[in-house]
């Protein structure tokens, strides 16, 4: 265990978080509008390449986070009683690769949900939310599979199934 924060707050790198929809949800998204998401699991891509609130985890704490300003498209989502937080993937990395992981995710099958965590994205991903399985084993799966596809070793945080 890490009990210096600072050390925390100072990594950078890649993460995927892992969502279940405990069923069918539409939500209003910004400026999106209404995005549609069946039951089942997501995964969304971010990254963390600053210090402190901006770190790999500052984000993740984030998006974990039951009091935050609704700001982000994610934050749409992880503010919703219907979606759980089951896992998160993440490796640390000097460089930015949340493109290159959702190209990964869709090159091993995820199913991309179209301008949701994007907007910002000049590199044609088409979203930064994936659709990655009817199972917490064919999510993880997919995920692996997009890290290993980019010769990336990712670690995992996972939470009890009773929290999710």
């Amino acid at each position: 265990m890490v009990e210096d924060d600072s050390y925390l707050g100072s990594l950078r790198g890649v993460y995927v978080l892992v969502l279940r929809f405990l069923k069918d949800v539409a939500v209003r998204v910004g400026s999106l509008g209404e995005v549609r998401f069946n039951f089942g699991y997501y995964g969304y891509v971010g990254s963390g390449m600053g210090r402190g609130a901006s770190s790999l985890f500052g984000r993740i704490r984030r998006h974990l986070s039951n009091s935050k300003l609704i700001f982000w498209h994610i934050d749409y989502v992880t503010s919703l009683d219907e979606v759980k937080v089951a896992a998160v993937f993440f490796a640390e990395s000097g460089t930015r690769l949340e493109h290159a992981v959702s190209k990964a995710l869709k090159a091993v099958g995820a199913i991309v949900v179209r301008g949701f965590g994007s907007s910002d994205c000049d590199e044609g991903c088409g979203g930064h939310m994936f659709f990655i399985g009817n199972s917490l084993e064919e999510a993880f799966s997919t995920i692996f599979n997009a890290f290993k596809k980019l010769g990336i070793e990712s670690k995992v945080l996972s939470f009890p199934k009773e929290a999710w």
